[in-house]
C-alpha cells in the first residue's frame, strides 16, 4: 500500500498525500498566495508617491489639516521618507481649496483627503 509523502499514512493507489496532509498543503499554499498578494500591494505602495490630508473640523468651523507625503520635493518619485506638517484654516471651504479632494494627481501621486475620518 502506498504511503503519504508527508506522514507515511497509508493512502489509496494514485494518491500522493493523505486527506489531512493535503488539506494542510492547500491551507499553506493559500497563505503563501495571500502573503504574495500583500507583498505585491506593499511593493506598489512603496513605488507609489502619495500625499494624505486629514481635515479635523472644530465646532467653531475652523480646521486643522494634518498632512503627510513621501514625495516632499514634488518630483513624482518617492523620497523613501515620510514628511509631515500641519496647516490651519478658518473654514472647511478654505481647507478644501488648498487640499482638493481625493484623486490621482497629474504625475501619478495618489492623493487622499479625509474630513473627520471620511474620504472626500
Amino acid at each position: 500500500m502506498p504511503k503519504c509523502d508527508m506522514c507515511d499514512e497509508d493512502i489509496p493507489i494514485g494518491e500522493q498525500f493523505c486527506d489531512k496532509c493535503y488539506t494542510q498543503l492547500v491551507e499553506e499554499n493559500e497563505e503563501i498566495d495571500r502573503e504574495l498578494e500583500r507583498w505585491e500591494e506593499k511593493e506598489e505602495e512603496r513605488l507609489q508617491t502619495w500625499s494624505e490630508y486629514i481635515i479635523h473640523e472644530s465646532s467653531d468651523g475652523s480646521c486643522r489639516v494634518d498632512c503627510a507625503t513621501n514625495d516632499n520635493n514634488d518630483d513624482g518619485y518617492p523620497d523613501y521618507e515620510i514628511v509631515t506638517w500641519t496647516m490651519n484654516f478658518k473654514s472647511l471651504e478654505d481647507a478644501i481649496k488648498v487640499t482638493g479632494r481625493s484623486r490621482t494627481g497629474c504625475i501619478g501621486t495618489k492623493v487622499t483627503v479625509l474630513h473627520n475620518g471620511v474620504k472626500i
